[in-house]
């Protein structure tokens, strides 16, 4: 089964809830042969990377240029292909390589998010140094959603559950908003973070079951509005 999903991206980022941790990742293995990468944050941190996948091989691109929404497709694979994951840590980041050392955006946990500290120095080895931030949750939708839920007895589940798919696949396309992309200096910048977004979702239904629901981001606008 395939469900559509169109989400619209407003205003700014996830804020930061308290202050950063000052970091230097360190590639500490690749593996040629599978892109996978060993990746050193802090001491208590390390992070066995394998490559993610997200994007849907034909993806699409909505602009409005001169008056006129214009779509183009571009190649899914290009544009995920510094995507990587750690299922186990719940972590999903960019990972690039820049004279030899790592720069990390994204998600290497449930709740803290990764990024280089902009115009900062390196390290005398050279290495980049990130900030990583504590990402303040809502759960207001939480508690309206706890505050609604139906009561069904076990026998009702269960005939609903047999009637369910083993695998539901949500065809995700986004529209990013003006202040929202703004945030972002290139195309590529905004959809590998929107990547990264989608990703983590999966990572989090990866145990589901009856059925099995795996997120694709098919395609992004960005708006000017």
């Amino acid at each position: 089964m395939r469900i559509t999903l169109l989400m619209l991206f407003f205003g700014a980022c996830a804020k930061a809830a308290e202050q950063p941790l000052v970091v230097f990742p360190r590639l500490l293995e690749e593996r040629a042969d599978t892109g996978a990468k060993t990746v050193r944050i802090h001491d208590q941190l390390t992070l066995s990377l394998q490559k993610a996948s997200v994007a849907a091989r034909n993806f699409r691109v909505r602009r409005v240029i001169d008056g006129r929404t214009v779509t183009t497709f571009v190649d899914g694979a290009h544009i995920e292909r510094s995507l990587y994951e750690d299922a186990e840590k719940l972590a999903t980041v960019s990972v690039t390589t820049e004279d030899g050392s790592v720069r990390l955006n994204g998600l290497v946990g449930p709740s803290h998010r990764i990024a280089p500290i902009t115009g900062s120095e390196r390290s005398e080895d050279g290495v980049i140094p990130h900030a990583i931030h504590k990402v303040e949750s809502k759960d207001a939708y939480d508690k309206e959603i706890i505050g609604h839920r139906a009561k069904a007895s076990l026998t009702e589940v269960a005939e609903r559950a047999d009637s369910l798919p083993p695998k539901v696949v949500v065809e995700v396309f986004i529209v990013s908003d003006s202040k929202h992309n703004e945030l972002f200096d290139t195309f590529q910048d905004l959809a590998i973070y929107l990547c990264v977004c989608t990703n983590s979702v999966n990572l989090r239904y990866r145990q589901s079951k009856d059925p099995f629901v795996h997120l694709v981001l098919v395609g992004i606008e960005r708006s000017k509005e």
